[in-house]
């Protein structure tokens, strides 16, 4: 509070025989009335100030109703606490995250859009450290690639082209997150070339590649479940575990992978195939047809499940316009202050053009990098 703020109070606390001072000031129902261009200061005092410690709307409120009051106090109140710098920049947020769920769009045959993503870190097995998983994303079937190291972009193509291409021919798109593989010029000139459409997910969200995700899971379970005390015979695994899951139903198609894809199921004890007579050609291919429009039905439900699911934990994203401010949670931004605990929460940055890019350089060729509605918050200037 400034001085002449506070000389005006006291002086109006210390003397109630004049019902109104010369500068707008006076006494209303045991409170101090507050006029319009002095009440910007008086919410600073009952806000920002050390003493008041930036709380919240209802907290503020109350520290003003114990003292002072005006006609549009409360709105007021909400306006300013909604607008308050330090409170969007230093406070987590509480309310739904932000942002409905999008499914990706359901493939219209098997083996034209797949997506990608690597298991490593794994202990050496045959001198291999990581799992390429490349998983179909309308049968779910999936292929288990094992690897030295984590491959270049080059090696990455080389995987592409001797475990996925000679089976399944060439795909539509391929969804992966933000490695450097796929990132790379040699890629991208690679995925061009066979005019592979190129997604990548958006930055610290892996729920945007979220079927590959769940599949690494499953094979590091069956892994865990049967490798060894040391954790060197994985890769012999490898085989079994792709065998395995791709023989069970998956819970969004309604069948397996391996019948979605080839029209009967494996044979997994010797001696007893399943009961099935042989159809001919034109049987297999009408058979085959109806079950990938039976999946792609059941995946369609399967969507509308999740996403009725998701939603009931989410809210309706602000609707961002070019140009506009926005906070950025620092959740998975490196920050420069020496606590990442008493950082900022958010930080503010300006919205780019195209599909919610921040610019998170002041240099003249700013990296571009995408973020989720969930990350972002409206800026609001007092």
């Amino acid at each position: 509070m400034t001085s002449c703020l506070h000389d005006k109070i006291k002086q109006l606390t210390a003397s109630t025989s004049l019902p109104v001072s010369s500068e707008g000031f006076h006494i209303h129902n045991h409170c101090i009335y507050v006029p319009e261009e002095a009440r910007k200061e008086v919410l600073h005092m009952c806000h920002d100030s050390l003493v008041a410690g930036h709380p919240g709307r209802r907290k503020t409120v109350d520290l003003l109703k114990r003292h002072f009051w005006w006609p549009s106090m409360f709105s007021d109140v909400n306006k300013y606490v909604a607008g308050c710098p330090t409170c969007l920049r230093s406070k987590h947020t509480t309310t739904k995250v932000a942002g409905l769920l999008h499914p990706l769009p359901i493939p219209t045959r098997p083996w034209s859009q797949i997506s990608t993503d690597f298991i490593v870190d794994l202990p050496p097995s045959h001198k291999n450290t990581v799992i390429m998983v490349v998983v179909d994303r309308l049968t779910k079937m999936a292929h288990f690639i094992p690897y030295p190291k984590l491959p270049t972009a080059a090696e990455t193509a080389s995987l592409f082209l001797h475990n996925v291409f000679k089976i399944h021919g060439i795909p539509d798109s391929i969804v992966s997150d933000r490695g450097t593989q796929f990132t790379s010029r040699f890629w991208k000139a690679f995925c061009s070339l066979l005019r592979i459409q190129v997604s990548l997910s958006t930055a610290f969200h892996p729920q945007s590649n979220g079927q590959t995700e769940r599949v690494n899971q499953t094979l590091e379970q069956y892994l865990r479940c049967f490798s060894t005390y040391r954790q060197d015979d994985w890769v012999e695994l490898l085989p079994l575990a792709e065998f395995a899951y791709n023989s069970h139903d998956h819970e969004s198609t309604g069948s397996t992978p391996f019948f979605l894809n080839v029209g009967f199921h494996p044979t997994m004890i010797p001696g007893l195939a399943p009961h099935s007579s042989v159809p001919d050609v034109d049987s297999r291919l009408a058979l085959l047809q109806e079950a990938c429009q039976l999946a792609q039905s059941t995946l369609r439900t399967a969507q509308q499940r999740y996403k009725l699911k998701a939603d009931r934990h989410r809210s309706v994203p602000p609707a961002f316009q070019v140009g506009d401010k926005v906070m950025l949670s620092t959740k998975n931004l490196r920050l420069h202050c020496p606590s990442k605990k008493l950082g900022p929460a958010l930080l503010g940055l300006s919205l780019f053009p195209i599909r919610l890019i921040l610019l998170l350089s002041a240099s003249r060729s700013p990296p571009r990098i995408g973020f989720t509605l969930s990350s972002m918050s409206p800026f609001s200037n007092l």
